[in-house]
């Protein structure tokens, strides 16, 4: 009909818009702490196709994040942002940067929303987290899960599916006690519509748990960031801090983190 070759249309264009987004990326993905690269299927000819894997190396550890999927996980990157979870953004390295500069994380469990590759999580294992937890929708855990098991030697890493919903993450904070939850790149109105909603109601449920919350976003245009600052200031007692603010090639990176009265255990 009409209206499915509309809706399929749509995710066509998301789909091309993404591409566009990770070509950009693929340049400019900075670092001060780690090197970044990409792995590449080559064809006959000796040119490189598309990227099948990042690595990430820091000091003397590396981690190599297949991007290869399964042939029943390819669908539903058509539908939704699902497809951004198989890259490493700009604001994902930001990210971890300011990790290694401003946490102690010896001893303490971490939670990462929409891990997508899993790189952040990860990283907080080899900087001496209990345990890093990694989360995204179900559509792409199966990925996330073969990323910790081929890198399970870093530490303890736990894989759970998750949708966003104050139920899902105090079940989680139960189960695990979380002390830290960081997220990159996650909002973003053309690719992930409103589900800054839903992250707002999370982030304010973990605050009030006494966990620190950090979120790494690269500012796009139309991308509801301030819709989302608006929303959780309506709704969690404890302030947003801008701890990092800056422009990293063409990416404005900023950080926001919300960290309680009562600190980590």
């Amino acid at each position: 009909s009409s209206v499915l070759l509309a809706a399929w249309l749509m995710e066509v264009v998301r789909y091309l818009m993404m591409q566009n987004l990770a070509q950009k990326n693929r340049a400019a993905v900075k670092s001060r702490y780690f090197e970044v690269s990409e792995e590449f299927i080559v064809n006959d000819s000796g040119d490189q196709v598309c990227a099948s894997a990042t690595v990430v190396k820091y000091k003397d550890h590396t981690l190599r994040l297949t991007q290869t999927m399964q042939e029943d996980e390819l669908a539903p990157l058509f539908c939704g942002g699902e497809w951004a979870g198989t890259r490493l953004w700009q604001a994902a390295a930001t990210l971890m940067d300011y990790v290694v500069e401003n946490y102690n994380l010896h001893d303490k469990v971490v939670l990462e929303l929409g891990a997508g590759l899993g790189a952040p999580g990860m990283v907080c294992a080899w900087l001496g987290a209990k345990k890093a937890i990694l989360t995204d929708v179900e559509e792409v855990t199966g990925l996330l899960r073969r990323n910790a098991q081929d890198n399970a030697d870093i530490g303890c890493l736990v894989v759970e599916p998750l949708w966003w919903n104050v139920e899902g993450v105090a079940k989680l904070h139960e189960d695990h006690r979380v002390d830290y939850a960081i997220c990159c790149d996650c909002i973003f109105e053309p690719l992930y519509g409103d589900c800054w909603k839903q992250l707002s109601e999370v982030v304010t449920e973990l605050v009030s748990k006494g966990v620190v919350c950090l979120v790494s976003v690269e500012r796009r245009n139309h991308d509801g960031i301030d819709k989302f600052l608006e929303d959780i200031s309506s709704r969690c007692s404890v302030p947003v801090s801008v701890v990092f603010d800056d422009v990293i090639e063409d990416s404005h990176i900023i950080l926001y983190e919300w960290r309680p009265r009562v600190s980590p255990r």
